[in-house]
């Protein structure tokens, strides 16, 4: 094997972890969304820019912070299956919080370090526990979506 082959190899558990990292930050995002909606949504001004900023700000920290944390997942036996859950928390505590400062980086350039700004900023970190809270179903999708990136890691790596 040349070292070309060896790094695609190397490449596909990042992209896999990556992908499906992005896709279940914005599934996340949309079940915290619909938690929160009002009733009557012709109500809200600038809502689908609002849930469009949302969805684009938590898929770009989830592949981001995929990419970062792609090592964590598909490795071997029961420690590798540890290895993944301590990584599905990291990856979705970075995402939100990556997603978090995205969202936040209007609101930063309009009113500088305020408190609320920083304070929402940093509540995005938390829009995974935020979609699951009093929601067991949420939580049952978050430990399938960490097992499925750990087995298809874990298949990019063979």
């Amino acid at each position: 094997m040349n070292g070309r082959q060896g790094r695609a190899r190397g490449a596909a558990p990042r992209i896999t972890v990556a992908l499906v990292s992005a896709l279940a930050m914005a599934g996340f995002a949309v079940l915290f969304l619909l938690q929160e909606r009002p009733e009557d949504l012709s109500t809200v001004d600038g809502l689908w820019g609002f849930v469009f900023g949302r969805l684009l700000f938590q898929a770009i920290g989830g592949a981001a912070a995929g990419w970062l944390l792609a090592g964590l997942f598909g490795r071997r036996g029961i420690q590798g299956l540890a290895l993944a859950l301590i990584g599905g928390v990291l990856v979705t505590l970075l995402a939100g919080l990556i997603g978090g400062v995205l969202v936040g980086i209007p609101g930063l350039l309009r009113q500088g370090f305020a408190a609320p700004v920083l304070i929402r900023m940093g509540m995005e970190s938390l829009i995974v526990p935020m979609a699951g809270a009093g929601r067991p179903l949420v939580w049952a999708a978050w430990g399938g979506t960490v097992i499925l990136t750990h087995l298809l890691a874990w298949l990019a790596r063979r």
